[in-house]
Parts: structure tokens; C-alpha cells; sequence
């Protein structure tokens, strides 16, 4: 009796073992991602309060590339000057947001890193390694099109934070 009475006693503790050990995995699992959750509030709050200030650099830099577009040959230094900016500005912005919910960021930042690499200034002398690797010269239609994109991702900015001002309340 005794023994059968030990026996059960060692079989409960065997399955509450086995029961704890799987709860402490359920637990592990639910930890990881409520991290994740965690971090992406922390991301999207941190947006919504940088927001303001990308949008108006966003804003400030087009302006500035649409006033250079009128001279574009004489003002193709500062027009890649405010580009480079601008991959700054949105790369900030990658940061802090999903690139699902923005769908012009990444090919943005694709044009506006390719219109400044292997790039040629038009004034410029060109070499022999320049033309081995087929370096361009930037174009007033390459420009305008980072401008257009540019534009269009301003106005999805808008809307996403309009979005989720509206969600939050």
C-alpha cells in the first residue's frame, strides 16, 4: 500500500515537472514577443514625435531642390548636397517605421543613392575609369523624378501620421 501510495506521489511529480517545463517555455515564448510588441510601440512612438521635425526637413530640402531645379547646371553641387541630405532624413525615418506602412521610403532612398554614386558632375573632367565603369552624368529628369517621390513621400508621412493620431484616440 505503502508503495503504491510512493509510486503515485512520484508520478504526480513527474507530470507537474513536465507541466512546469512547458509553461516555462509558453512563458519564454510570450516574453520574446511581447518584446517585439514593446519595440514597436517604443518605434512608433518615437515617429510620432519626430515626425513633425522630418517632415519639415523633408519639406525645407524640396524646396530647395525645386528653387535649384531652375539653374540646374549651376546649382548641381547643391542639389546633391540637399539629396545627400535627404538619404539622411529618410534613412532616420526607416528607422523609427515600417517600411510596409510607407511605400515610397525605400525606393527613395534606392533613386537617391543611385543618382549620387558613380555619378559624373557635367562641368567636369571625365576619365578613363569613369567611362570603363559607365559613370553618368546626373540629369535634370533623374532629379525631377527624386523630387516627385520626394513630394509623394511628404504627403504619405502626412497621412500615416494622421492615421495614427486618429487610431490612438
Amino acid at each position: 500500500m505503502w508503495a503504491k501510495f510512493v509510486t503515485f506521489i512520484h508520478d504526480i511529480s513527474d507530470w507537474l515537472e513536465a507541466l512546469g517545463f512547458i509553461a516555462g517555455i509558453i512563458t519564454v515564448v510570450k516574453v520574446f514577443f511581447l518584446n517585439n510588441d514593446v519595440k514597436k510601440l517604443q518605434t512608433k512612438h518615437l515617429f510620432q514625435v519626430r515626425v513633425d521635425e522630418h517632415v519639415k526637413d523633408l519639406k525645407t530640402s524640396s524646396r530647395k531642390i525645386s528653387k535649384l531645379l531652375g539653374n540646374f547646371q549651376i546649382n548641381l553641387r547643391e542639389i546633391k548636397i540637399e539629396i545627400a541630405k535627404c538619404i539622411e532624413y529618410c534613412n532616420s525615418i526607416k528607422k523609427k517605421v515600417s517600411t510596409k506602412d510607407l511605400d515610397n521610403l525605400l525606393p527613395l532612398i534606392k533613386k537617391m543613392k543611385k543618382l549620387i554614386k558613380n555619378k559624373i558632375d557635367n562641368n567636369a573632367r571625365v576619365t578613363k575609369f569613369q567611362v570603363f565603369f559607365r559613370f553618368k552624368a546626373i540629369s535634370e529628369s533623374e532629379v525631377d523624378e527624386v523630387y516627385q517621390l520626394l513630394s509623394s513621400l511628404i504627403t504619405e508621412i502626412e497621412n500615416f501620421n494622421n492615421d495614427l493620431k486618429k487610431a490612438i484616440k
